[in-house]
């Protein structure tokens, strides 16, 4: 499951990892948050980016922000996800990677 989730979703590496950062974070799972944090360097991930993710999202792209509170609302109270939020997320992203981003949370 993990190589079909992690690795074989059509989803950009980086933002893969940010995404299950972003629920480790928000389910208090440090080592979550470490192997998340793993896999974004592993991806290219620069210092800057790492340091945006763990720290003040104010710095991230406006589509990268709402994608990771799409992540941490999903993993923090799935059932109060709404219709227009996971629709945000498709019309940044395709069908493909919004079916990705839940599946990465839903695995984390």
């Amino acid at each position: 499951l993990e190589q079909a989730v992690l690795v074989k979703m059509p989803l950009d590496p980086k933002l893969r990892a940010k995404v299950r950062w972003a629920a480790a974070n928000a389910s208090g799972s440090k080592y979550g948050e470490t192997a998340a944090l793993a896999d974004l360097r592993r991806a290219g991930g620069t210092a800057a980016e790492v340091a945006a993710l763990t720290g003040d999202w104010d710095a991230l792209p406006a589509g990268e922000r709402a994608t990771l509170r799409f992540a941490r609302k999903l993993t923090k109270m799935g059932s109060g996800v709404e219709d227009h939020e996971f629709e945000a997320v498709r019309k940044l992203h395709g069908d493909e990677a919004a079916v990705g981003i839940t599946l990465v949370v839903a695995y984390s």
